[in-house]
């Protein structure tokens, strides 16, 4: 109970149990132990954490309290560390001298992020070193020595008791492995000087990997030679490099692996240099503009797969003077932002690729004054709103403590003013901004508290459960709000806008609990919800089949209706998840080189524990990437099986190269997706052993226009879809959306050869479609679209209040005219402009109304539709659980008709699959229906099940 001055505070935004939130303010404790932490957003759900050198960290959670209120104080108690000892020797058994060991607190894989390690030590000649103070329950541990491969060590248990050191065991260095190679320039002559930075392969996405390596520091620099040399690497494994130079362009090697199968060879190519200046009509300067340069983009309507270049920054002097080194010679838009001055449009320009050392033209971006729009925020009881984002157009701001706000730059003229926060409802006005300026005076209203407890099944309270809301209110916009039980486990909402919100509620050691149709908030407060939490399950198993070096890197999550679970993995090879709910989840668990190993499994209420080993087996598919004979780095793979519930990605490395490991036998949905280079492919394959393929693109350039039958015109901002069809089925591959620029045209850099259904829509036009082969043609289409009428949908019953709904207009035949996601409109209507003359079908549903299906005519008057509560069945089949093998389900009527439902698209269906043996089918009308699940090797189970409206069921097919 003593004071604990010099701890470490930080209180960190509250994510999900055991996870670790952005950091939102920091302070160290005082002699007395005290310690304050300001700057906090009130009703921010909190998470406080204090460590100190020899000591166990602690956390808790709260919720930050209201402005001109403190909070209760805090009390975070820190146990004593423990004392360890450990040895490092190398594979023939003799001591290391000088290694460093280190020691993280063991998080997650997915949780981990870059931290300073808790404590360190060295070892002595006989290669034993002391940890005094290890401040954790479980560490990982990390040793390096010059000459030698670093080893990581997971999850060591570290018990809280007892007076004599903790005995860490041996760590054993493996011999460290070398990655040289030489950088070029301009003809291949040596370039020295250039930095190389490099990290270890892992799973995260390629954009947060170069995000990451760009923050890395320089671990090589080339000799006169232009040659670098990295030592003491991991052999077998991958790591990513980032070769940059003074006067050329980077260079990412993603997956080079140690030590490389050929010589790294890396030639830079030489940048260019841009410069201007920002000034008004009449030449003043203007200063302290920021110019943000970007790759050209392509013309409207190119596929969303291409990705810009990254974008360099640059900010205007007193002169006005900006200037860019070391970018990408070519097209490329400049985008300017001043303080006072109206955002002009993006600037296109060209960049030279001169010679560095020559100066390059100066170009002038001329900047037109804008007007001043300012002006305050409040509440209905003329109280000040802070924190409010207000904007005008481009230009936005942000109010601060006494509610007022400032935009400068603003264009005079009639203009939409927003003014959006998260507890009142989104004010939207028309204003017209004069010249010399304006001042607008805002009211915010709307907003009630929500108010409750969280208690466990014994009704004793539970603290620090995050309680979360999620709806889509009246205004379209989703909203998130989250509150932290206290004490009592009393949580509190101070203001939530009218609408219909789901409720969740988490809190470590129980099982999450979810209900769909939560509170509705509907003018008036919503008090005393009573939210019980159940213990959670807790599953622990073996992974198998996996070296230890891997086991270092592991990872395992199961993923459920109640969200994900991150576990952890100890150094060992034994694994545990908890605060599983009741249900079926799919555990997995990932190593370096894209392995997975995964199993379904089914959590019964009132089961504390269940174990499930995870084991590494099955094919490899290995192969190459290749565009017009070139590699392609970076790509992401991913083999989906047809008839198993496996799902395996990786990215392919520098040279194009892949591996998918652990996959079963079976059928295969092969895609590769490129955004940097803007290319896609699917392709259809069978395993049956170890597989090796090469995966050459033919991507070919696609173009076209779309026009009304009416005269010819073109049709602006029509979409465009362009969805790859497979097998003899036809079934759904890759898609390309496009949008028409002005003249009507539309246009895919890069999509490969093949099958398509192009489909296109616009308002007040009839949808088209049309079967395709894409080869070595590449002549333009065009698509005539006919005039569409407007029919009205009238929405009552379950559905009344929906925001959106899918909808698809089925012809006689049962053809798709029309499908998507369509907003309900201010009146509560859905107007359907997409429709030809004549009666159709409409397949209709919301979140939480059932599938309808009733009939239609356009022209012709307004339909109206009342749906029952949705149904909802969970169902599963334990002999493909047990086997991870998919199946297929159909629902048929009493009279054998079948089951007509919608995917997420809006698409009718009428069957679905059960990956692993299982799957939840929501928005089902309410009645008798037999269920039916199909086996990829034919065998059948049945079942009839009777569904009321809200019902939501668990059926097993035994």
């Amino acid at each position: 109970g003593g004071p604990l001055p010099g701890a470490a505070v930080g209180a960190a935004m509250a994510a999900g149990p055991g996870q670790p939130g952005r950091v939102l303010a920091r302070t160290v404790s005082g002699a007395a132990g005290r310690f304050v932490l300001t700057g906090l957003s009130p009703g921010t759900a909190l998470e406080i954490t204090a460590s100190h050198p020899g000591h166990l960290a602690a956390s808790l959670r709260t919720t930050a309290p209201a402005v001109g209120s403190a909070a209760a104080p805090l009390r975070l108690v820190l146990p004593p560390g423990r004392a360890a000892v450990g040895r490092v020797l190398d594979t023939a058994e003799r001591p290391v001298a000088a290694a460093e060991v280190a020691a993280w607190p063991s998080v997650p894989a997915a949780a981990r992020g870059p931290m300073a390690p808790i404590v360190r030590a060295v070892s002595d000649e006989a290669g034993r070193f002391e940890i005094s103070g290890l401040p954790a329950t479980r560490v990982d541990l990390e040793a390096r020595a010059p000459g030698f491969a670093p080893l990581v060590v997971r999850g060591v248990e570290v018990p809280s008791d007892g007076a004599q050191p903790v005995d860490l065991g041996t760590l054993v260095l493996e011999p460290g492995a070398v990655l040289a190679g030489r950088v070029t320039g301009r003809g291949g002559a040596p370039l020295p000087g250039a930095e190389v930075r490099m990290m270890l392969g892992d799973d995260r996405p390629p954009a947060v990997v170069a995000a990451a390596l760009a923050a890395e520091p320089p671990r090589a620099v080339t000799d006169r030679a232009g040659r670098f040399r990295l030592p003491d690497l991991p052999s077998g494994r991958r790591v990513h490099l980032l070769v940059t130079a003074a006067g050329h362009l980077p260079v990412e090697l993603p997956g080079v692996p140690v030590p490389p199968s050929v010589p790294v060879e890396v030639e830079l190519e030489a940048a260019a240099r841009l410069a201007g200046r920002l000034e008004e009509a009449d030449g003043q300067p203007v200063a302290g503009g920021a110019v943000l340069l970007r790759s050209a983009h392509p013309p409207r309507g190119t596929s969303g797969a291409w990705q810009p270049r990254p974008v360099a920054e640059a900010v205007s002097d007193g002169e006005g003077h900006f200037r860019f080194e070391d970018v990408a010679a070519g097209s490329a838009v400049l985008e300017v932002t001043a303080p006072g001055y109206v955002r002009p449009e993006p600037v296109p320009v060209e960049i030279a690729a001169g010679p560095h050392d020559e100066e390059p033209s100066e170009l002038v971006v001329v900047l037109t004054p804008g007007a001043r729009v300012e002006g305050t925020v409040r509440d209905e009881g003329g109280e000040p709103v802070a924190e409010v984002p207000v904007r005008v157009g481009r230009v936005r701001d942000t109010t601060d403590a006494e509610g007022r706000f400032r935009l400068d730059g603003v264009e005079p003229g009639r203009r939409m003013l927003v003014a959006a926060h998260l507890e009142y409802d989104r004010l939207v006005r028309e204003v017209e901004v004069e010249p010399a300026g304006s001042r607008f005076d805002l009211v915010l209203t709307g907003g009630w508290p929500v108010s409750g407890r969280v208690v466990d099944q014994d009704g004793a309270p539970v603290p620090g459960a995050e309680v979360r809301l999620t709806g889509d209110p009246a205004g379209g916009e989703m909203r998130l709000y989250r509150a932290t039980s206290d004490g009592e486990g009393e949580f509190r909402f101070p203001r939530v806008v009218d609408g219909r919100y789901a409720l969740t509620a988490a809190a470590a050691g129980f099982a999450a609990e979810r209900r769909t149709e939560g509170p509705r908030v509907s003018g008036a407060p919503v008090e005393e919800l009573e939210i019980v939490l159940a213990p959670g399950t807790e599953v622990e198993g073996r992974l198998l089949g996996l070296e230890f070096d891997a086991v270092a890197t592991a990872a395992v999550s199961a993923e459920g209706e109640g969200g994900e679970r991150i576990g952890t993995v100890n150094h060992e090879g034994r694994f545990r998840v908890t605060d599983l709910g009741p249900g079926v989840w799919r555990l997995r668990a990932r190593a370096p080189g894209g392995r997975q190993a995964e199993a379904r499994l089914v959590v019964e209420p009132g089961v504390r524990r269940l174990h499930r080993d995870l084991r590494f087996e099955g094919f490899a598919l290995a192969g190459q990437v290749t565009h017009g004979g070139e590699p392609v780095a970076g790509a992401s793979v991913s083999a989906l099986g047809r008839d198993t519930g496996t799902e395996r990605s990786e990215a392919t490395d520098w040279e194009g190269r892949f591996v998918l490991e652990n996959l079963p036998p079976g059928h295969y949905l092969l895609s590769v997706a490129s955004p940097r280079d803007g290319l896609l492919d699917n392709r259809e394959l069978d395993l049956a052993a170890d597989r090796e393929i090469a995966v050459d693109i033919a991507a070919r350039r696609f173009a076209g226009r779309v026009v009304s039958s009416a005269g010819g015109r073109p049709v602006r901002d029509a979409l465009v879809r362009l969805q790859r069809e497979l097998g003899a089925r036809g079934e759904a591959g890759s898609l390309i959306t496009v949008a028409t620029d002005t003249r009507g045209g539309f246009e895919v850099q890069r999509v490969s050869d093949g099958s398509y259904l192009l489909a296109v829509e616009a308002d007040g036009y009839v949808p088209h479609e049309r079967r395709l082969e894409i080869a070595a043609g590449g002549e333009a289409v065009e698509v005539v679209l006919e005039p569409a009428d407007i029919l009205e949908v009238v929405l009552g019953g379950a559905a009344a209040g929906a925001r959106v709904v899918r909808l698809a207009v089925l012809g006689a035949s049962g053809t798709v005219v029309s499908q998507g996601a369509y907003p309900v409109e201010d009146d509560g209507r859905v107007r359907l402009r997409r429709l030809p003359a004549g009666a159709w079908r409409l397949l209709i549903s919301t979140p939480a109304s059932a599938v309808t299906v009733v009939a239609a005519r356009a022209p012709g008057p307004p339909v109206e539709v009342a749906p029952p509560s949705a149904a909802h069945l969970d169902v599963r089949v334990p002999a493909l659980l047990d086997t991870n093998t998919s199946g297929e389900l159909t629902l048929a009527a009493p009279d054998g008709s079948s089951m007509l439902g919608q995917d997420p698209s809006g698409a009718p269906r009428d069957r679905w699959p059960l990956p692993g043996g299982a799957g939840v089918v929501d928005n089902l009308p309410p009645g008798t229906w037999m269920l039916r699940v199909t086996a990829p090797d034919g065998r059948i189970w049945e079942q009839p099940v009777t569904l009321s409206p809200g019902d939501r069921q668990v059926v097993t097919l035994p």
